[in-house]
């Protein structure tokens, strides 16, 4: 069933108040949205999801101003699926990062400013199934050379990069030494914070070098 606004006011009550106090709204949309009729299931291990795309309503309910779309799931039912995301997205006027019509347009960072501060937020994921190519729709699949010169770009026309990072062992409650050391690494090359998920449980967090890690 589509859901209704009071639906989506009673399902979100309890982050809601979280949501209304901050500068900027920025969701994990780890599904396509997209008619299941429509598209069908690629091959590959773990669940293929798949949302009706009335379920916008509860990113329009939390008032989202940014989705990022690098995770391992919204190439879950094809390249059209992803299409149909992207389309809906833009109908709403909800911004998104991490997936594109191809590799570059993928790793396009989403800028945003109040009070003249700028943030360049990036989204990318490590390499699973549907990320983008040359010349398919997907999502930013992590690659060492892209996400350094986007952060060095991003540097040159906003007051700091916000790296979203998804990846890592999940339900291990502390990231692996791998990680650590890539994350660290972003922040070293100019990122002002990383934020990663993915692990389905908390890790830890730390500031390092003048930057945020939370893991």
């Amino acid at each position: 069933t589509e859901p209704s606004p009071e639906t989506c006011t009673d399902i979100l009550a309890e982050v809601l108040p979280y949501f209304e106090k901050v500068d900027f709204r920025i969701v994990n949309l780890e599904t396509p949205l997209a008619d299941k009729e429509r598209h069908m299931p690629i091959k590959k291990s773990g669940p293929n999801l798949i949302c009706n795309p009335s379920n916008v309503l509860f990113l329009k309910r939390l008032h989202t101003d940014v989705c990022t779309l690098a995770n391992n799931h919204p190439g879950d039912f094809g390249e059209g699926a992803v299409i149909d995301t992207l389309k809906l997205l833009d109908t709403h006027s909800i911004r998104y990062c991490g997936a594109g019509a191809n590799i570059d347009r993928a790793y396009d960072a989403c800028r945003l400013e109040k009070d003249g501060f700028s943030i360049s937020l990036i989204s990318v994921c490590e390499i699973e199934f549907g990320t983008a190519t040359e010349a398919t729709y997907g999502s930013a699949g992590y690659n060492t050379r892209r996400i350094l010169n986007k952060i060095r770009q991003e540097k040159q026309v906003s007051d700091a990069v916000i790296v979203v990072f998804h990846g890592g062992n999940e339900f291990n409650p502390f990231p692996t030494p791998g990680k650590v050391d890539l994350y660290r690494h972003l922040i070293d090359f100019g990122a002002k914070a990383v934020i990663a998920m993915h692990t389905h449980c908390p890790q830890a967090y730390e500031d390092y070098h003048g930057g945020v890690i939370v893991y």
